[in-house]
């Protein structure tokens, strides 16, 4: 047992998060992760269809080409082997407390620390898509039209409920005491893609919004001064919020304009605090899962 900050799984991921950062700074490019623009959807547990949950997302992501994960002893026990030479990922299972000293079930469970535990992911078992049939594999290999990601997206924005005015006035932004997202016409972006993503940015700050997950009161992180860590830490919300939405939709994800801007304060925030983007990532994880049950979409892969 011990503390988040401890586990290896953390220094990990904070060291692959603040080279990628350093590198797009020094080439002036806004920070555009390595699972970006890929044809995948979010990480997920190959037996048990669920999903990564907070920052085992993004451990996912940055160490796996494939959606697809599972532990050794599930492969072990459906009789499935590892490509020799391959490397497991570290990842983090917080060690929940249910009970108190006399055997009674606590009103709230309580997270008493954390260990860390290794899968493998898809692109290292052998013969994972074998049973698969040729009509299921063409049919995955059909590219799905842009225009068509767009209304999906669209349609899930609305259902959302989530208020999104556009005008020619050329910002977007959430604005909090209105609870409403603005976003300057489509027209005056260099492409659609990047209206989506910076529209899904624009949702994923709305998620913070006292009637949703309230979490501007209970970090103060959000209007505070623009280099401030809790100014940062809302922005890398938002920024993976979208990214993640990106992913799950198959969106060709393209960072904000002012990601750039940001990425001084996330790499000093990086270098403050090694749990970071870990804590960033399960709050954007947090967000996503609130917009999908508010969609009611299913959450979890579909077997």
């Amino acid at each position: 047992m011990g503390k988040l900050i401890d586990q290896k799984a953390i220094q990990k991921l904070n060291e692959a998060v603040l080279k990628s950062m350093k590198e797009c700074k020094a080439n002036g490019t806004a920070w555009k992760p390595p699972f970006t623009g890929k044809s995948r959807g979010l990480a997920y547990n190959m037996f048990t269809n669920h999903e990564l949950t907070g920052g085992n997302q993004i451990i996912a992501l940055f160490f796996g080409a494939d959606d697809r994960w599972a532990t050794f002893g599930a492969l072990k026990k459906n009789g499935m082997k590892w490509r020799k030479g391959s490397k497991a990922v570290t990842f983090i299972r917080p060690i929940i407390l249910k009970k108190d000293k006399d055997g009674k079930d606590l009103d709230e469970p309580v997270v008493i620390g954390f260990k860390d535990y290794y899968m493998i992911n898809g692109a290292d078992i052998v013969d994972i898509d074998a049973d698969k049939d040729e009509l299921t594999k063409k049919f995955e290999s059909v590219e799905v039209p842009a225009e068509d990601k767009h209304r999906v997206i669209e349609a899930f924005v609305k259902k959302t409920g989530i208020k999104v005015e556009e005008s020619d006035l050329a910002r977007c932004y959430y604005a909090q005491n209105s609870d409403h997202v603005h976003m300057t016409f489509k027209s005056n972006f260099d492409d659609l893609d990047s209206y989506y993503s910076v529209l899904l940015h624009e949702i994923g700050h709305a998620t913070g919004h006292k009637s949703r997950l309230n979490r501007f009161e209970k970090s103060d992180s959000y209007g505070s001064g623009l280099y401030s860590n809790s100014y940062a830490f809302e922005e890398l919300v938002a920024e993976l919020t979208s990214m993640y939405l990106s992913v799950h939709f198959e969106l060709a994800h393209e960072p904000t304009k002012d990601n750039a801007t940001y990425l001084n304060a996330w790499i000093k925030g990086l270098g403050d605090d090694e749990t970071f983007i870990w804590k960033a990532s399960s709050e954007a994880m947090k967000a996503v899962k609130y917009l999908m049950k508010l969609t009611e979409k299913e959450y979890q892969k579909a077997a």
